[in-house]
């Protein structure tokens, strides 16, 4: 069955919830060089965010690798979430390149949790960016 680590706070609730399919396992000990890393927002019924963190094998193809509830975005949380991603890669299937977005707090985790990984920014999330904030200060669309 599904791999799974659960945390609870002092009364008893939910605070991190982290689950793996054997065969996403199996993906991620065969394939451990290129993970994505991106968290979803308050998409589900409890509000908790969603880490997502895929992997890319080398034909080029993604696979989910596993799933993180998490209570908050802090660095502890991530720590946490990371350091259970760890367990399954096991010591000898340590990441290369981690891509994510600028979330301060994950970026930080990645370096505690994975100190030999390349973290790089995603160019999807830079883009977004760039229109969001660059884009209305030009008047006209031949402009942008």
């Amino acid at each position: 069955g599904f791999s799974y680590n659960i945390e609870y706070d002092q009364e008893g609730y939910l605070t991190h919830l982290f689950f793996a399919h054997p065969i996403s396992i199996e993906l991620s000990k065969s394939y451990p060089h290129v993970f994505l890393m991106d968290c979803t927002y308050k998409t589900n019924k409890y509000k908790m965010p969603l880490l997502d963190i895929i992997g890319v094998s080398s034909f080029n193809t993604s696979f989910y690798s596993c799933f993180v509830f998490m209570q908050k975005e802090e660095e502890k949380d991530y720590v946490w979430a990371l350091e259970m991603f760890n367990k399954i890669l096991g010591v000898h299937n340590q990441p290369l390149v981690i891509i994510s977005d600028r979330e301060l707090a994950l970026m930080n985790a990645i370096r505690i949790v994975f100190p030999s990984a390349c973290n790089l920014l995603c160019v999807w999330h830079i883009e977004k960016n760039i229109l969001a904030n660059c884009k209305p200060h030009f008047r006209e669309e031949v402009d942008w």
